[in-house]
């Protein structure tokens, strides 16, 4: 049968017909920071940061080599420390303060590139 074979993290997750509805999420959130890789057999959430590295292969695989689900017997989900305390931090303060310096840098983009005129 065909699947995916994820490696992250040092580990290899076999994903295939076995798992009701195969699927691979991986998101980068970038105003939040947050990089985010979600599976049926593997979960990630990170601030983001360089050296986050994973691989998926689509390949033909044995189906006694399936991976487990998720579930609280097989616990294949991570979530960094800086995300954990990321998230419990954030506040609107935070919010807006992101929002501004998102601002700022689209602001100096468009001043360089010649759209604005720093008076403005």
């Amino acid at each position: 049968m065909i699947g995916l074979i994820i490696k992250y993290n040092g580990k290899e997750y076999i994903v295939g017909n076995a798992h009701k509805g195969v699927f691979i999420i991986s998101s980068l959130v970038v105003h939040r920071n947050e990089f985010i890789l979600e599976g049926g057999v593997v979960a990630s959430f990170q601030t983001i940061r360089d050296g986050i590295e994973f691989e998926v292969e689509i390949s033909d695989i044995n189906e006694t080599e399936i991976s487990l689900p998720i579930s609280e017997e097989n616990d294949s989900v991570e979530i960094g420390p800086e995300y954990s305390r990321m998230l419990t931090e954030r506040n609107s303060e935070w919010e807006w303060n992101e929002k501004r310096r998102t601002f700022y840098e689209i602001r100096s983009i468009l001043i360089k590139e010649g759209f604005l005129s720093s008076d403005e």
